[in-house]
């Protein structure tokens, strides 16, 4: 009763909001975009894999652009000022907790920033949309689609040499593998952007 309440909150948004953007300042506010991203949220949490995968395929075919941390120059992909933003309202973390926050080193993986500055502030982005359709795409055995969109935020994420060694392991893997991996890679991607706990609570926490 509570997931068709907050789906009949997301339809009546999605009447309501036509704003499909703001100037850079105001990014904290809804969008069109963002009612898509809240729905396609919505759905990989009820399992509903299907609806999960064409809603975040939806925001894909409107947005896709991802931070290249092998450029020479990038902004974090959690910046409110990032070609990923999509709504920049919440923080994450309280700055008070910024320097207590220690994250593993991995073997050619660059780790985004995070910080309680209000740079910081995200609720939605891009990357997020592609690791939704990932692990929606492999949910429903639509493994060849969840390669390619967790592939294509890899390579973006990890330096070449590091992305050809998980490029060969991902297309040799499993569906429960796959999975997995794509798990990993969420709470990889997503550290201290408010994620955590609802991906173990649907996951491996009864």
């Amino acid at each position: 009763q509570i997931y068709e309440a907050v789906i009949a909150d997301i339809n009546e948004a999605e009447k309501l909001i036509n704003k499909e953007s703001w100037e850079q300042k105001f990014s904290y506010r809804f969008t069109t975009l963002s009612v898509k991203a809240l729905r396609a949220r919505v759905y990989l949490y009820m399992g509903q894999w299907d609806n999960a995968y064409q809603a975040a395929e939806a925001i894909l075919a409107e947005k896709n652009t991802l931070e290249d941390f092998n450029a020479e120059t990038y902004t974090l992909p959690n910046n409110y000022q990032s070609v990923e933003n999509i709504t920049a309202l919440e923080r994450g973390m309280s700055s008070n907790y910024t320097q207590a926050a220690v994250l593993s080193d991995k073997n050619g993986y660059r780790f985004s920033q995070k910080s309680g500055k209000d740079d910081f502030r995200c609720s939605f982005r891009v990357g997020e949309m592609y690791l939704n359709s990932a692990e929606a795409a492999a949910q429903s055995d639509k493994l060849p689609q969840a390669r390619t969109r967790l592939l294509e935020l890899m390579q973006k994420r990890y330096t070449p040499e590091a992305y050809t060694v998980k490029a060969t392991a991902v297309n040799a893997m499993t569906k429960e593998a796959l999975i997995q991996e794509i798990l990993d890679e969420r709470a990889r991607e997503l550290a201290f952007e408010g994620h955590r706990w609802f991906d173990l609570r649907r996951t491996t926490r009864p």
